[in-house]
């Protein structure tokens, strides 16, 4: 699928009003129509040269546009991590078959214009001096917004010019094809120009396909069963079974599938999936319950993926943290892997939403490997590998992040939710195909422990109440006590695998919270993950991992919850060895 490549240069340490405002904006006008499956988008807010790179090499097949907003100048893009030679870029360009418009939304990029064109690059946007930042984001805007009501490149250049010149007369921007003369420009502030060799390059304008109608033979769920039932044959002996008996000509009804995936993945997915999966009977009781096509399905499908996302994300900082802690001196976290987590901590309500957690997966991954440290969840290491590397999970990856944004806002209407369920679904799928591993991995609460100590013991132990989180049909999470050696974290969240050696456990408190560990009064087992923080007024706040709709838990000196600023300030030190309202 073709893919719009958005490139802002922004410094994450000190991001620019401007440039993050026009990154914003020009997406949001991009993805209703990526939404509707005409073309990917390849969003990259805070482009590095390494970066950079990597993307034009990994989407050179199929990229249409190529927008670069940032520091820039005649020879050179100017990112944080250096400068990205217009000459090398030029030749990472030329290599896109599909392109039709590179946009240089920086200072004095009229120099970069000619090698692009030589290298068959069938037009460019480029400015001929420095740009004002306000009067640059405003000419992207403008740009995007007629380019996205099917204006052709030329007449949503001329869009753009119009409007700079309603607010800016005195400004100079020039239409130039044909032979190009680029010393005709003049340097004046702020000068736009748009070059091409030949006429017709300036009448491409983005594809026109409305989407798809519901295919007649679609059924809901028939995609996400068969993905997870395979998913899981490579672990559980119940779905090898059902596979051979359809395999052999017997069909599976629901219930038994239903019964293995709820049973065999992490409770705070099993959930969320079980909604999407258990037919409603049609009554109004039945709310909690999302098997049709529609904008709640939509969202329940979101809100799934987000589950997976967030349960890895908390799984890779846990194991970081733990890693950072228990090798003091010998473990260490790149700098770029540190900004990324001091920035999601810092994530405002409203982001948290829409903030790509792939990204900061990624990161947590890259300095593990760097420390040379198996993943807790070793499975991962291939999981990623394969994401990384086939364009059918990427593509996957892509169209849910977009779809985050768009899900829960009021700009899709009912027909259109339903055509994306069916999107979704698919892509959904393709990521859980590969999450079988998952079922290896049990989720915990340890609720109470208590010492043992006698004379004939020549060392405590310890008897940990610990509530497995496995979902069973109606039955309630089962309790179970447990003898150890030494002590589990008291009221943690914890993720524990089977061994050799038997259990080995990983806490991801306070990531990942458990109601029922602090407040004796509670009766069943609520988990909430981690949302934001507020240094300032000393304020904490969770989503419900099973209700993520629920208005969110807000935790400052709470009767119930005493640990929680404590173990977020010793994170703060060993990450950022400051205390936590100075990050």
């Amino acid at each position: 699928m073709d893919v719009i490549f958005l490139a802002f240069a922004n410094n994450s340490k000190a991001p620019l009003d401007t440039l993050t405002r026009e990154d914003k904006e020009v997406y949001n006008l991009l993805s209703p129509r990526a939404l509707k499956q005409q073309f990917l988008i390849h969003r990259d807010s805070f482009a590095t040269k390494e970066t950079l790179v990597h993307n034009l090499e990994q989407y050179k097949n199929h990229i249409r546009l190529f927008l670069y907003s940032g520091h820039a100048e005649q020879h050179a893009l100017l990112t944080d991590d250096g400068e990205a030679h217009a000459r090398g870029i030029s030749e990472l360009l030329s290599q896109c078959p599909k392109l039709q418009l590179v946009f240089l939304n920086g200072c004095s990029t009229k120099g970069q214009v000619e090698a692009l064109l030589e290298k068959g690059v069938p037009a460019v946007i480029a400015t001929s001096a420095p740009v004002n930042d306000e009067k640059a984001t405003h000419f992207s805007i403008r740009f995007f917004q007629a380019l996205v009501n099917q204006s052709t490149i030329r007449e949503a250049f001329d869009s753009a010019k119009g409007a700079i010149l309603t607010d800016h007369p005195d400004m100079d921007i020039q239409m130039q094809s044909g032979t190009i003369n680029l010393a005709s420009l003049g340097e004046k502030e702020g000068t736009w120009g748009l070059y091409a060799k030949e006429e017709e390059p300036q009448k491409w304008a983005l594809p026109m396909n409305t989407g798809f109608s519901i295919p007649d033979n679609y059924t809901e769920n028939e995609r996400l069963l068969d993905a997870l039932v395979n998913a899981l044959s490579a672990y559980k002996e119940k779905a090898r079974d059902i596979l051979e008996d359809e395999a052999e000509g017997s069909p599976v009804s629901l219930g038994p599938k239903l019964d293995l995936i709820i049973s065999s993945l992490p409770e705070v997915l099993s959930d969320q999936l079980k909604k999407l999966l258990i037919p409603s009977t049609g009554n109004l009781s039945d709310g909690a319950f999302f098997d049709k096509v529609g904008t709640s399905r939509l969202q329940q499908l979101v809100i799934s993926y987000q589950s997976l996302m967030q349960l890895l994300t908390f799984t890779m900082l846990a194991q970081v943290w733990d890693e950072l802690s228990n090798n003091e001196g010998s473990f260490s976290v790149p700098p770029e892997t540190l900004e990324m987590i001091r920035a999601f901590l810092k994530l405002k309500p409203g982001e948290r939403e829409t903030y790509d957690l792939t990204k900061l997966i990624g990161e947590l991954r890259g300095a593990l490997d760097a420390n040379d440290k198996p993943y807790f969840i070793n499975e991962l290491k291939d999981f990623a590998k394969k994401l990384n590397e086939s364009e059918k999970h990427q593509d996957a990856l892509q169209f849910l992040e977009h779809l985050k944004s768009k899900a829960f806002s009021k700009q899709l209407t009912e027909e259109e939710a339903k055509q994306l369920c069916v999107i979704a679904e698919e892509k959904l799928a393709t990521i859980l195909r590969e999450i079988g591993f998952l079922s290896n991995y049990t989720l915990a609460s340890v609720k109470t422990i208590d010492v043992l100590k006698y004379r004939h013991y020549v060392n405590p132990k310890y008897r940990h109440n610990i509530v497995k989180l496995i979902q069973f049909g109606a039955s309630p999470p089962l309790q179970e006590s447990e003898k150890l050696k030494k002590a589990l974290d008291s009221n943690s969240v914890l993720l524990y695998k089977e061994t050799s050696e038997g259990r080995e456990y990983l806490n991801l408190s306070p990531f990942v919270i458990d109601n029922n560990s602090f407040n004796p009064a509670a009766k069943d087992a609520q988990l909430f993950f981690f949302y934001s923080c507020n240094p300032e007024s000393e304020v904490f706040e969770f989503v419900h991992a099973y209700k993520p709709l629920d208005p969110l838990l807000a935790i400052n000196e709470q009767k119930y919850f005493p640990l929680i600023r404590p173990q977020f300030e010793a994170f703060s030190q060993s990450f950022f060895k400051q205390a936590l309202n100075a990050i």
